[in-house]
């Protein structure tokens, strides 16, 4: 099951939810003016803002039966939900007082926890991901856009921050139940390349698709990873087309695309290997897909 957001003909932003038979169900947050939804869990719940008639931004909790929970970070300015995991767990960003975005967990008793990665005082924390246990993945930005990866623990405790050596940004978008984190990095010719960072020893692995450009904001973006360590991304060749890929745990890859794309970006991938995005056509409309193995 795949959740994602559409835009009808008057711009107006919708979320849907698609079923594995191909059925697509749309929704709105009631009362709300955009609703936007980032993630699904295997119960069907369902996590992502909506903005309502005053313009605030609220994070929400869709049940499986379609009933919304609105998601509010206590004295927040605005709150926006980003992964949710089988347990009911919820993780995301929120504005803080001082205008600052900082992160949460909101466990399935509606308990908050709200942090700053480390060092990260007066910078823009983005949670981008979470797995079964509770642990989270992300980065921080400073001034000037740099980006340093972090993951943070389930209980708190642990809340390593790192980077790819040499880079001048380095950016994590997924993780797996091992806690292996997957993303990129910029380095300073602003050319991209992928990377997992393994849990055990924090050892990083740096890839780049073979058919990736090295010129300026060309190379490979790694946006998700399943248990095996199979990973997907995106990937700029020497021409600026926009590509997908699926990395082997054996560094083989696999390129993709989708007929009449003019660019693809897979952002999921699970234990079997399905991966889930979207794509763009010429006309610069927007469509999902699914690619089995």
């Amino acid at each position: 099951t795949i959740t994602g957001v559409t835009i009808d003909s008057h711009g107006l932003v919708h979320c849907f939810v698609r079923n594995p038979d191909g059925t697509i169900i749309k929704f709105d947050v009631p009362g709300a003016v955009v609703t936007v939804c980032y993630s699904i869990n295997d119960k069907g719940e369902i996590t992502g803002f909506y903005t309502d008639q005053s313009g605030t931004q609220h994070g929400f909790k869709r049940d499986v039966d379609g009933d919304t929970t609105t998601i509010d970070v206590p004295n927040a300015e605005g709150t926006n939900g980003v992964s949710i995991n089988n347990d009911g767990t919820i993780a995301g960003n929120y504005l803080n007082q001082q205008d600052e975005e900082q992160g949460f967990v909101r466990d399935g008793n509606a308990n908050y926890t709200t942090f700053g990665a480390p060092g990260a005082s007066g910078t823009e924390v983005v949670p981008n991901g979470m797995n079964a246990k509770g642990a989270t993945t992300g980065y921080k930005l400073y001034a000037q856009s740099k980006g340093q990866a972090w993951l943070r623990s389930p209980d708190g405790t642990d809340f390593p921050t790192f980077d790819v050596y040499g880079a001048r940004s380095t950016y994590a978008y997924g993780i797996n139940a091992d806690a292996t984190v997957v993303g990129y990095s910029e380095d300073l010719s602003d050319v991209y390349h992928g990377y997992y960072r393994l849990q055990d020893d924090g050892t990083i692995v740096q890839f780049n698709d073979p058919n990736a450009g090295v010129a300026p904001g060309q190379g490979t973006q790694a946006y998700a990873i399943n248990k095996t360590l199979w990973i997907t991304g995106a990937f700029a060749d020497p021409k600026n087309g926009i590509h997908g890929f699926v990395r082997s745990p054996k560094s083989v890859f696999t390129n993709f695309n989708i007929p009449g794309a003019i660019s693809i970006y897979p952002a999921f991938i699970n234990s079997a290997g399905v991966i889930a995005g979207y794509w763009q056509d010429k006309n610069g409309a927007y469509h999902g897909f699914v690619r089995t193995p």
